[in-house]
């Protein structure tokens, strides 16, 4: 294995690539009494056109289909759910798709060496039949369902559906009613070869366990026989920059109006991870807790402590929302736009960056001190191209400079409005 030190933060990560192309990384942390895996694969929500394993041509597939097959692999043959084997040793489970990867898990204080065989054993066995495929259409129906009740799940999609219209960023990760009902397990068996080959893949431990466990891993994958390793062709369904809603609304059971102010960016960023971090910075500096904006927004009534921002740049998007609940949404809205619109002309303080520079430091270390959220990110990190155990100095070396490429972006987008309104009736 190779060694990597990171003295400016104590961290010691050991890396090697076994011959199927699998990549393995171990944080040893002795004063640790938990131990955390997480086996992900490079294959999200975005990824529903491309492909397949040994074919020729592209094929579109069914939306929510990475998430169906999340839920499916922890379906064994013998009948037993992988959660509940793990269960046996002490160990919690669980897995998420996100959009462009998906992840599974484990976390405990014993028997790391049966956790990470069989976290290996169960994603690495995929068992599907009609009959398992009809009865998990039926459990993602009520997912579906459950977040149609949510006012956040439905403000955050209602607001990506107004800014895209065919790109899979704007349908729900669990899919639709319609389109998970489309999945067959000819389908399954396809995405899963595609996408779960090892070489796709990597598998990061931390915790409270021995360099050993390497032996361990590599003799469980010379067991087993994979394909030969094939690059992922993948394509994304993209919209023209003048396609989309300019407004929309729905009514729930709230109490307050709620009002989301979508932002779409013309450019897809390579090193899309960066991005969001330079963004990170720009809108705490603009929106967070000690900006003016933010307090004139208080002073007026307008925004409780509901206010807040998410953007995000991936694969296939480029987008900020802000959101919030709101008495008087449009007028909050007119205000946000306004400012927005205004991003490329305000001035950024030397005092302001480094203030808003080191809290997003501080937020990386605090990931580094939990072993959950370290194994998550990291993962996230690679596929982005970037090291978690680097990143802080990355962020160190960030010029106020900067950020005018990021103020720049606010020159060329399309906004969009998408309310909730209380249903009265």
């Amino acid at each position: 294995m190779t060694k990597f030190e990171y003295s400016d933060i104590n961290e010691t990560l050991y890396y090697e690539k076994l011959d199927n192309g699998l990549s393995v990384y171990i944080v040893p942390k002795s004063d640790y009494d938990k131990t955390f895996g997480i086996f992900t694969t490079e294959y999200g929500g975005l990824d529903n056109r491309f492909i397949p394993y040994g074919k020729n041509e592209f094929v579109e597939y069914p939306k929510g289909i990475a998430h169906f097959l999340e839920h499916k692999l922890f379906e064994m043959e013998d009948g037993i759910d992988a959660s509940t084997y793990l269960l046996k040793y002490g160990a919690s489970s669980n897995a998420f798709t996100s959009f462009d990867r998906t992840s599974y898990l484990f976390s405990t204080t014993s028997h790391v060496k049966e956790c990470t065989m069989y976290l290996l054993d169960f994603v690495q066995s995929p068992y599907f039949t009609k009959e398992n495929i009809k009865k998990e259409c039926g459990i993602i129906e009520q997912e579906i369902k459950m977040y149609l009740d949510e006012p956040e799940s439905r403000l955050f999609w209602g607001t990506l559906k107004n800014l895209y219209k065919n790109n899979y960023v704007s349908t729900d990760l669990v899919g639709t009613v319609e389109s998970i009902n489309k999945i067959t397990k000819e389908m399954l068996y396809s995405c899963y070869e595609t996408f779960y080959h090892p070489s796709n893949m990597n598998l990061f431990i931390i915790g409270n366990v021995d360099l050993s466990l390497i032996d361990d891993i590599k003799e469980n994958q010379s067991k087993k026989n994979f394909k030969e390793i094939k690059e992922i062709k993948r394509e994304y369904a993209t919209d023209d920059f003048c396609d989309y809603i300019k407004e929309s609304s729905i009514k729930m059971d709230v109490l307050i109006p709620k009002v989301s102010l979508g932002l779409r960016f013309k450019k897809i960023y390579e090193n899309f991870q960066m991005q969001d971090i330079k963004m990170s910075i720009l809108t705490a500096i603009l929106f967070g807790e000690s900006s003016s904006l933010r307090m004139d927004l208080m002073e007026k009534g307008l925004i409780n402590d509901t206010f807040s921002n998410y953007s995000d740049f991936n694969k296939s998007a480029s987008y900020l929302m802000i959101q919030g609940d709101s008495a008087k949404p449009d007028e909050l809205f007119n205000i946000l736009k306004k400012f927005i619109l205004d991003i490329p002309n305000k001035a950024i303080t030397d005092e302001e960056f480094e203030c808003a520079k080191r809290a997003l430091i501080g937020q990386f270390i605090y990931i580094l001190n939990s072993l959950e959220s370290t194994a998550q990110n990291f993962s996230s990190c690679l596929f982005s191209g970037n090291n978690l155990y680097t990143i802080i100095n990355d962020i160190k070396n960030m010029k106020k400079t900067d950020l005018d490429e990021i103020k720049n972006m606010f020159k060329e987008v399309i906004i969009t409005k998408f309310e909730i309104f209380p249903d009265t009736i």
